[in-house]
């Protein structure tokens, strides 16, 4: 999927149909360059390491859920049950597989690999576009590995595309037997996620045709694929209950996933945005003639996921099919990955790289803070659900920090671990994991209305419902945790909104 820049000619579209041989130059490449490769990986897998808790939003439910798993084949959550199910599942399978090393363990091992994934996989597709390994764009890489997505905890997602990236390297330079790892990589992708799934079907098609189209061609198949994108959109919007935008900073074309917590990251994606689009416009300037041979095809997949991006609605969702959420959040990760293609085409000179790691070193440091914040809120909890007995019934109603896109409210789940169980736990009731809850069961609501009361504090507690702790903020610091004890026609978070002066009815 890559080799060393020396052995390899850099192709025009047009000669893109010369066999590469991926497979053979990917494994000569890190044979020639395995110390580096090493410390690359240690590097990038550093902020999974530096708190006591990994950070990312989602990542608490997986593993809680992964803990519940546990206690459904030991019998002891009643009313739970495991169904089988073909996607959005591999994640989930491997953190239950490592359960038993302890759940730290297990989360961090998952969450190690899936990022190394993601990162060599994107490393290998730029690779492939240039025709060269250029580490230039590795700061970039490791700034969209720790993006918004995975900020979230979208890991079935992230791991997905993560190995969609490899699919779409042999696409574009593979030669005859480097095709047999597709099949069971794309086994792989669609256990993963739909998304990267539908990543390799719309990209890798158009890659595989781009490869022998001329320009005229590729042009023309640029204007087919907008013209189906919009007319899908325009069905959709019109059988499907429309979910609106969370936010309005899809005009940074992928440099959105840059932006997580506060405002002071959109300073950096608007930095990544201009570093790009200038070390791109330089290589234009050298020479527009190979610019445009070399980066036609990989400038027009870039612009329709863009457009993609800024077009579709915030989230869908349908009866039969449920809901799907924070849509453009999800698509521009590759649109933030075909941006360092473009890069990697256009080589930056040392400065330009040096100015990239700069804008890197702000955003982990940026990242390191905040993540820092979560890690001793969450550390607060434990100590709150601690004295807990095992199987006591709670909910929190935790808000996250204003201006912060990324979410926080899933830190009770892997703080309850062995200690109680999280009720408004949504994966059970949404359809959507293959862990199950029926109607009345103790473990975890059934429904999934009920659990997106609760999460926002907005939930009236039944009789039935009893007996229900809630864990609430309940001063300026994020430290600042109290329990109460809630009574039947109590809204689960009315101390909450309380102390942030939010004034509810009864």
């Amino acid at each position: 999927m890559f080799a060393p820049a020396q052995s390899l000619a850099l192709p025009s579209s047009s000669a893109a149909t010369e066999p590469f041989p991926a497979l053979h130059s990917a494994l000569g490449f890190v044979r020639h360059n395995g110390g580096t490769v090493a410390l690359c990986s240690a590097v990038v897998l550093a902020p999974c390491f530096w708190h006591r808790h990994l950070e990312a939003n989602d990542l608490g439910s997986h593993i809680y859920n992964a803990w519940l798993v546990q206690l459904i084949h030991q019998g002891k959550a009643p009313g739970l049950h495991i169904v089988p199910q073909s996607n959005n599942v591999l994640f989930d399978l491997m953190l239950s597989g490592l359960f038993p090393l302890g759940p730290r363990a297990a989360e961090c091992i998952a969450t190690s690999v899936t990022v190394l994934l993601f990162f060599w996989g994107g490393f290998a597709l730029c690779a492939a576009a240039a025709g060269r390994a250029t580490w230039a764009v590795a700061p970039v890489l490791a700034m969209t590995a720790y993006g918004f997505v995975f900020n979230m905890g979208f890991f079935n997602l992230y791991l997905s595309v993560g190995l969609s990236l490899f699919v779409l390297a042999l696409v574009w330079r593979g030669r005859r037997w480097d095709f047999i790892l597709i099949p069971p990589l794309m086994a792989l992708i669609w256990m993963a996620h739909l998304l990267g799934a539908g990543g390799v079907l719309v990209l890798g098609v158009s890659l595989a045709l781009m490869r022998v189209l001329p320009l005229r061609w590729q042009l023309a198949l640029t204007t087919a694929m907008l013209g189906a994108y919009f007319a899908v959109r325009w069905y959709v919007l019109r059988h499907y209950t429309i979910v609106e935008r969370e936010s309005d900073i899809y005009w940074l074309g992928g440099a959105d996933q840059f932006v997580v917590f506060r405002r002071a990251y959109l300073w950096v994606a608007l930095a990544v945005v201009l570093c790009a689009a200038a070390t791109i416009a330089l290589a234009g300037l050298r020479d527009r003639r190979e610019a445009l041979q070399r980066g036609a095809a990989w400038m027009q997949l870039y612009v329709v996921v863009a457009l993609a991006v800024g077009f579709v609605p915030g989230g869908l969702w349908h009866a039969k099919f449920g809901m799907m959420g924070y849509l453009p959040d999800r698509i521009s990760i590759y649109a933030a990955l075909l941006a360092c293609c473009l890069l990697a085409l256009a080589r930056p000179a040392r400065w330009q790289a040096a100015a990239f790691s700069v804008v890197a070193i702000v955003f982990f440091s940026l990242l390191y803070t905040d993540t820092a914040a979560l890690d001793q809120l969450e550390t607060r909890m434990e100590q709150v659900v601690a004295p807990m007995r095992p199987g006591q019934r709670v909910v929190a109603t935790i808000f996250s920090r204003r201006g912060a896109r990324v979410h926080d409210q899933h830190m009770i789940d892997r703080a309850c671990i062995g200690h109680c169980f999280y009720v408004a736990n949504y994966e059970p009731s949404s359809g959507q994991f293959r862990v199950k809850a029926e109607p009345g069961s103790p473990v975890v609501m059934s429904d999934q209305e009920d659990c997106r009361l609760m999460q926002n504090g907005l939930y009236r507690v039944r009789a039935q419902d009893l007996p229900l702790l809630e864990i609430y903020g309940c001063g300026a610091s994020l430290r600042d945790i109290c329990v109460r004890e809630l009574r039947a026609g109590d809204l689960n978070g009315e101390a909450a909104f309380e102390q942030i002066g939010v004034k509810v009815r009864r």
